[in-house]
């Protein structure tokens, strides 16, 4: 099979085969090309014009790379994990992880997460139709349908599209089973997969989805880069040797990434808060929303032209078909004008703090618990509040709300490490981690013109939840 190579800015030079061309030579796959990966941040930082086409191949690229690294590691550690498979399972098991990898956003909407809210409408469709075709090995807890309610709806459509559109390529191509596949994306085990091959799978799930992910480390890195923000330090070739399988068949860190382990933790954290939750990027990706509720709700387009798996799957629709409506609409609709010009002119509103910290500091004792939960379960409503009371436009008030989980005490969120043969943890157990950053990881926005901003945050001083209670 020939090979070829891409030239990548994160991962330098790409691997590729003729059969991860099939898959990338399809029109869905393709589509990714035009669905940036940081939504509107482009605004903010200029190189952040990437895809989540250069991701996927990333994320493909470190997943085959971390499973020959357990598959190395686990050997020199004399485990008997592997030994019990032959030749053909373990290439299979290569396959599904790589193709799992590769598809695993071929279901993103239009701007990636900043329009995902607008596939809430079809996430009971899709759980329905996920429902019918996938069965997961259960915890005595769980079942199928919570499993599935439970993930973010562009995991659900990717599944979706893979299930209607790639079964047969991947069946008959690769001799690959698409619903292992699908399961690996949403972090579970099918249960197709025999008793004694469940682990090795579980395995490549973690590879996947988890706390130690290889998605997390391609946006990571990818981000840190195309932003240039320079905020992640990650040894990304010492970290990609560090991934093994504990004693109990569970993917780790070696003691050889403790060094990197708190270089992972904080440059998490830092790319979440000054990158994806810096306050013009938030505010951008909330200007967009706005205008695609705003054409939705005046009538000017029906959701499920752009928003739903046919929209994705028989029209295409990327972010270029998006911002197109937005324009050929901008002259049926005065709101949609004032907020398009505020967009394509640049004139964007003021915040009344730029981040965490400085809300923390302005924002004193439980009025902040409060604006925190109204941004962002009634951002209309405190929306209107604050231009009555500022006697403006709601149109020029902005309210939104960012919020990421940092890594933490709970086993799915902390960093498993392999230390002398057992499995500690980096939080849990080592402590490496920001005090308090949960605090910091939950923030309202609030803007407005600049000369109303001083009058604004009286407004806000003074603010409870019993103001704009029905």
């Amino acid at each position: 099979m020939a090979i070829h190579y891409i030239k990548d800015p994160v991962h330098h030079l790409i691997k590729i085969n003729d059969d991860d061309k099939k898959i990338m030579d399809t029109p869905l796959f393709q589509r990714l090309r035009n669905i940036f990966h940081l939504g509107t941040a482009y605004f903010t930082y200029p190189g952040a014009t990437h895809s989540r086409f250069e991701h996927c191949l990333g994320v493909m690229s470190l997943g085959s790379s971390v499973l020959n690294n357990v598959i190395d590691n686990s050997n020199e550690k004399e485990l008997d994990f592997w030994k019990n498979l032959t030749d053909n399972e373990i290439d299979e098991l290569k396959k599904t992880l790589r193709y799992a990898c590769l598809l695993h956003d071929i279901g993103h909407a239009p701007f990636s997460h900043v329009c995902e809210e607008f596939y809430e409408k079809e996430k009971d469709l899709l759980v329905k139709d996920l429902k019918n075709q996938l069965e997961f090995v259960l915890d005595s807890t769980d079942n199928t349908e919570q499993i599935l309610s439970s993930k973010p709806p562009h995991e659900l459509m990717s599944c979706s599209i893979i299930l209607s559109h790639y079964s047969d390529m991947l069946l008959k191509d690769f001799k690959v089973n698409p619903k292992n596949l699908c399961s690996i994306i949403l972090g579970r085990v099918c249960k197709d997969v025999p008793k004694d091959k469940r682990s090795h799978y579980n395995v490549l799930a973690n590879i996947l989805n988890s706390s130690i992910d290889v998605d997390k480390f391609d946006y990571l890195l990818r981000d840190n880069y195309m932003t240039g923000a320079s905020l992640a330090s990650l040894d990304k070739e010492r970290l990609l040797t560090s991934y093994t399988v504990s004693d109990k068949n569970k993917l780790v860190l070696s003691e050889k990434g403790l060094s990197l382990v708190t270089n992972l933790i904080v440059g998490r954290n830092q790319v979440y808060m000054w990158v994806y939750q810096h306050h013009k990027v938030v505010f951008t990706d909330s200007l967009l929303k706005k205008i695609i509720s705003t054409l939705i709700d005046e009538g000017l387009i029906k959701l499920e032209d752009f928003f739903s798996k046919n929209a994705v799957t028989e029209k295409v629709i990327d972010d270029y078909d998006i911002i197109s409506e937005i324009r050929t609409n901008v002259k049926k609709s005065q709101k949609i004008s004032d907020l398009y010009s505020m967009w394509r002119e640049h004139r964007f509103l003021k915040p009344c703090w730029k981040h965490a910290f400085e809300f923390h500091k302005k924002i004193q004792g439980e009025l902040k618990n409060d604006l925190v939960s109204d941004a962002r379960d009634n951002p209309d409503k405190l929306e209107q509040w604050l231009a009555k009371k500022l006697k403006i436009e709601a149109c020029k008030i902005m309210v939104s709300h960012a919020k990421f989980e940092p890594f933490n005490l709970a086993a799915a969120k902390d960093i498993p490490i392999d230390v002398s043969g057992s499995t500690t943890y980096a939080i849990g157990d080592f402590g490496l981690n920001i005090k308090d950053i949960a605090k910091y990881s939950n923030v309202p926005y609030v803007y407005v013109d600049k000369d109303h901003i001083d009058e604004c945050m009286c407004c806000l001083k003074e603010y409870s939840s019993s103001l704009i209670s029905d």
